[in-house]
């Protein structure tokens, strides 16, 4: 629990293996969900449209997105903008990683969700 060492390598190894196990896991039980049952999301999309994709999950699940509603949502991204704390900056480089061994690990989900490695 405390350490005045941190192997950031074992940490880099473990959480790839960790996030790989689970991604692939939950894409094997996907595939027994109907799909009129899932939206996918890409972060990247949410982050640049939050408002647009928001009103596509509410359209996709028939709920109302009022006006009322938008200027809600509005409001608290207004106040609550990303980074309001602080950016957090890491590389792979510092975890021992790097992106083709990254990528190859995540090869079947980004063929999945047409994810280009370059956005990995």
């Amino acid at each position: 629990m405390y350490t005045d060492h941190l192997d950031l390598k074992a940490i880099g190894e473990q959480c790839l293996n960790w996030f790989a196990i689970i991604s692939e896991r939950s894409m094997e039980m996907r595939q027994a969900i109907p799909n009129q049952q899932i939206y996918d999301l890409n972060y990247l999309d949410l982050v640049s449209d939050p408002i647009g994709k928001v009103r596509q999950i509410y359209d996709f699940l028939d709920y109302d997105f009022n006006p009322v509603f938008e200027e809600n949502l509005k409001g608290y991204i207004n106040t609550n903008p990303q980074h309001k704390h602080g950016v957090h900056r890491y590389s792979l480089d510092q975890f021992g990683l790097d992106a083709s061994k990254v990528n190859k690990r995540f090869e079947n989900y980004c063929l999945k969700f047409n994810i280009s490695s370059e956005t990995t």
